[in-house]
């Protein structure tokens, strides 16, 4: 049996590893955090109250599994930062911005490497254009100042 293929109750606590479909019991207060092999970040936490069966946690393309014992859980900065020992990775560089054609509809958290998608939109890596700008086709553009922006900035350089 190749690693992967194993019921997740025949995994130890702090197994990691990339699989379709993740199946065994998880004990109550245990959590499954699912997330990004390309940039660490956590993209769902499944747990339950109750002894539960967990039949398809649904851990796709591109995602890794950590099973945490109830003791050891935490809190989801607590968690994260597992995640970010354990892959050796700080999330960086995962805020898309959703344009549909010129438009810039908003941001999101993606993984490319997971499948994320949008349909009839495109997901393009920017780290600040907002629903104020506009796309090109080549480039992000920034929208123009408002008299608001202005007159803080005039504000700013005379403080200054």
């Amino acid at each position: 049996m190749a690693l992967g293929d194993e019921p997740l109750g025949a995994l130890p606590l702090g197994t990691s590893v990339g699989i379709n479909a993740l199946q065994g019991t998880v004990l109550a207060g245990d959590v499954i955090v699912v997330y990004s092999l390309a940039t660490g970040r956590i993209r769902r936490i499944i747990g339950s109250d109750i002894d539960d069966e967990v039949k398809d946690a649904g851990v796709g393309t591109g995602e890794g599994f950590l099973h945490v014992s109830k003791k050891d859980a935490g809190d989801q900065d607590k968690l994260q930062a597992m995640i970010t020992a354990l892959a050796g990775k700080t999330p960086a560089s995962d805020r898309y911005v959703i344009v549909q054609g010129s438009a810039v509809l908003g941001a999101i958290l993606a993984d490319p490497a997971c499948n994320d998608a949008l349909p009839g939109c495109q997901l393009i890596q920017n780290d600040v254009a907002d629903p104020r700008w506009t796309w090109d086709g080549n480039a992000f553009v920034p929208p123009e100042p408002t008299a608001e922006d202005i007159f803080y900035a005039a504000q700013a350089a005379l403080r200054g």
